[in-house]
């Protein structure tokens, strides 16, 4: 199987996964938004929101750091990757444990700080399922990843129902997210055992070269998070948690469809990687060129699509106490579309090693965000947060174009771009007659339109259907191997 195939597939395998964890995912939501209330499910939003603050201290960017070294030509893979996650393992548990304490200091009610101190576990937990997954994402063997994660979101359900159930209240979804975690932890690191060893190490020459290329990276997720997350905090200080709720319950479909481009590019990253480094930029220029015509094609019938049917798809997960999240949706929906573009350069502008010249986009981006949440959030509430996010995404995203240009030459073929918009304008039309309608049928008819004028466009390449294609498995040794 060639290189192309291997990534087609493993992008369909991700794809099947991320649909399946989606919808498992919303059904979880409509569980805890029901259960919660708009209150109640505010609360669980602030107190997310407070923790993933101090996971932007842990990251440091070394998922990225980590499929780099263990791509790149002439590295020592494992060495490489044991300290890297030992770096993981021990920043996450000082850090996280820095959380329950920073939240005595703010004026939340206890329900909220003891909330923290649960999920900071289950944070720590997650900061470890991204490192694991990183060796699969080197050798493009996503199926055992995607199967812990499904098995686990079938288990949060059921820890959810149990909570429910029990009568077990906040808490009794904060402990099932917590077990959530832990089990997929567990089997991620069984399953990853055959590909490599994972255990602690301490090569400090090692940490120096991990900390010098992470840095910047590092830099990039924290301004880059906040202004994702300082909406949220900063509404929860000004308005009540019921705001919070509308807000959050809208933000967590959006946080969905950000981890979309995400999944995409860490699975072609190690290839993207490979290529630039050995001097291949003729396949970094293909490779880039493909992913490109890849965001286009998912992102335009996503955007058009919510802004018709935004609201009915609120009332479907969440209920109709949270209809109004809906017009939010509409709002943040048009942000996902800059974060597509913009993870796409912003990954790439890590390959190229052009991270400090980035962190430009990544601070404008944040001082933009906190400057706007500030003013806005407390005349506007929620419309103030979702305005701003649109904001700053559209300026990280257009800095990340800028900055991958002047370093590559590289400008995409639009093409394929232009009978997207072209199908997503006969969606558009299909769902302007439908949008009242039952919203599966609805959506059923729309991406059947979508994907009908799609092809009679030419939009839909012969070789990636071709690609998608089973072909005899072959064993050939990765050259990636750890």
């Amino acid at each position: 199987m060639s290189l192309s195939q291997k990534i087609a597939h493993n992008t369909l395998i991700q794809i099947i996964g991320k649909i399946l964890n989606t919808i498992l995912g919303i059904i979880a939501i409509a569980l805890m938004t029901r259960y919660l209330g708009r209150e109640g499910f505010g609360a669980f939003t602030t107190v997310t929101a407070f923790v993933q603050f101090f996971g932007i201290l842990i990251d440091m960017g070394l998922s990225l750091v980590a499929i780099q070294m263990i791509s790149e030509v002439g590295e020592h893979h494992e060495r490489n990757y044991k300290n890297i996650f030992t770096m993981r393992f021990f920043s996450a548990l000082i850090l996280y444990s820095l959380a329950p304490l920073a939240a005595l200091f703010f004026p939340y009610p206890s329900i909220i700080k003891i909330g923290i101190a649960i999920t900071a576990l289950s944070f720590f937990l997650s900061s470890l399922l991204q490192i694991l997954t990183v060796p699969f994402q080197v050798h493009l063997r996503m199926m055992p990843p995607m199967i812990a994660d499904v098995f686990s979101r079938i288990l949060l359900l059921g820890g959810i129902f149990a909570a429910i159930t029990f009568h077990g209240g906040f808490y009794g979804i904060l402990w099932a997210v917590v077990f959530n975690n832990a089990i997929q932890a567990i089997l991620l690191y069984i399953c990853v055992l055959p590909i490599c060893a994972v255990s602690f190490a301490f090569d400090w020459d090692v940490w120096r070269r991990v900390f010098v290329r992470g840095w910047p990276i590092a830099l990039s997720i924290i301004f880059n998070l906040v202004y994702l997350k300082a909406d949220t905090i900063i509404l929860s200080l000004y308005k009540s948690q019921s705001d919070v709720g509308i807000y959050g319950a809208a933000y967590r479909v959006f946080e969905v469809l950000m981890t979309l481009p995400i999944m995409f590019m860490g699975v072609t990253l190690g290839s993207f990687t490979h290529a630039w480094s050995s001097g291949d930029h003729a396949s970094f220029k293909r490779y880039f060129q493909k992913s490109f015509d890849f965001m286009a094609l998912l992102t335009l019938p996503i955007v058009v699509g919510t802004l018709f049917l935004a609201q009915p798809i609120m009332i479907l997960i969440a209920g109709t106490a949270f209809s109004i999240s809906g017009d939010i949706l509409r709002i943040l929906i048009i942000a996902s579309g800059f974060v597509f573009f913009g993870t796409l350069f912003g990954t790439l502008i890590n390959v190229i090693h052009e991270q400090k010249r980035m962190l430009i986009g990544y601070v404008s981006g944040a001082l933009l965000g906190l400057l706007g949440y500030v003013v806005f959030i407390p005349t506007y509430s929620y419309w103030g947060a979702a305005w701003m996010t649109i904001t700053a995404e559209a300026l990280v995203a257009v800095v990340g174009f800028w900055i991958f240009y002047k370093k590559t030459q590289i400008i995409p073929s639009c093409s394929l771009l232009l009978r997207a918009i072209l199908a997503s304008m006969c969606m558009a039309t299909v769902l302007f007659f439908t949008s009242s309608w039952n919203l599966l049928l609805t959506i059923f008819l729309a991406t059947l339109s979508y994907g009908v004028t799609l092809y009679f466009f030419g939009g839909i390449p012969h070789d990636v259907l071709v690609s998608l294609i089973p072909q005899k498995k072959t064993h050939n040794k990765s050259k990636y191997g750890i």
